[in-house]
């Protein structure tokens, strides 16, 4: 006796993956690439290009360079693959599983290298912080030292100077008593001259008198004034420093 089925199961039919639909596969492949790389173009006509100058700082290169490998490391961690295993082809299937493990072991050690690319520049910035903090304690350090060592030299010379004045102004005293007993008029010339250097300008010189003559002729071979380039008529002090 032969059983009789009244529901046969049904025979699912095989899909057969022929060349004219890998021919198709490849060329929406094609077509997609093509668009992706005119987005990229049209990305990159848009960019600004910046040029690095002569005043850039290696700090501002590993900021920029932290700023691109982190942007990079977003991307790649939002890449969704695009390529799936097409159905009922095995060989197909295992080929495209290969590649795309390969591909994420590949997108994994870059991952890891910009990783640690990334610690590097963060050292780096840490390290060109702490040089740049330790620079300016050691410039703000110079610059009070040389504060400190002008203001000692400074008033080291004004002591010396007033020490030199007071002795040429003793001596000086005593010489013009010695040649001129009646000094009033050398006196009068000296104020004069002194009233005029401190004037400074175009006032510095004073005119000679027929009876201021001779004070002026000492004084000028005493090398404390000076004639006039193109006037003899006229002198004024030497500069004393």
């Amino acid at each position: 006796m032969t059983a009789q089925y009244n529901n046969p199961i049904p025979v699912q039919e095989s899909v057969e993956f022929t060349l004219e639909d890998a021919y198709d596969m490849i060329n929406d492949i094609k077509k997609e690439r093509e668009q992706e790389i005119e987005g990229l173009l049209d990305a990159v006509s848009n960019n600004e290009v910046i040029t690095l100058r002569e005043t850039t700082t290696n700090e501002v290169i590993a900021k920029k360079q932290q700023i691109l490998i982190e942007s990079l490391l977003k991307r790649i961690q939002l890449d969704v693959p695009k390529d799936y295993p097409i159905p009922n082809t095995p060989d197909l299937y295992a080929d495209l599983m290969r590649k795309m493990d390969d591909e994420i072991q590949h997108l994994q050690e870059r991952m890891h290298a910009m990783t640690e690319h990334l610690k590097d520049i963060k050292k780096n910035i840490s390290y060109l912080e702490s040089k740049k903090i330790g620079l300016q304690n050691m410039k703000e350090a110079y610059l009070l030292a040389m504060e400190n060592v002008a203001s000692k030299t400074y008033e080291e010379e004004v002591r010396v100077t007033n020490n030199l004045l007071k002795l040429v102004k003793k001596d000086l005293h005593t010489v013009v008593n010695t040649i001129f007993p009646d000094n009033e008029e050398f006196l009068e010339m000296l104020a004069c001259l002194a009233a005029a250097y401190t004037r400074g300008g175009d006032d510095l010189y004073i005119n000679i008198f027929p009876e201021t003559l001779q004070y002026a002729k000492f004084l000028v071979e005493a090398d404390i004034a000076v004639y006039h380039r193109n006037d003899k008529s006229k002198i004024r002090l030497t500069d004393l420093l």
